[in-house]
């Protein structure tokens, strides 16, 4: 998933980077059930990448609100 969301930077695509990223987040919570992990990746990744910086059409916002 790192490689995806490094893949998408390259390319200009900071929608397409948060969406790999927040992926990534999905798979510690749901499939490693990895809660702290994953809600302290959360807070960095919106903290670092905050959605009103992107594009209305890019922001992530289904993908935030399925992990929180």
């Amino acid at each position: 998933m790192q490689a995806t969301a490094q893949a998408q930077r390259d390319q200009r695509n900071p929608g397409g980077a948060l969406r790999a990223d927040l992926w990534s987040i999905w798979t510690d919570l749901r499939l490693r059930g990895d809660t702290a992990t994953a809600k302290a990746r959360l807070e960095a990744l919106l903290r670092a990448s905050p959605t009103d910086s992107l594009p209305v059409n890019s922001r992530p916002y289904g993908e935030v609100m399925r992990l929180r």
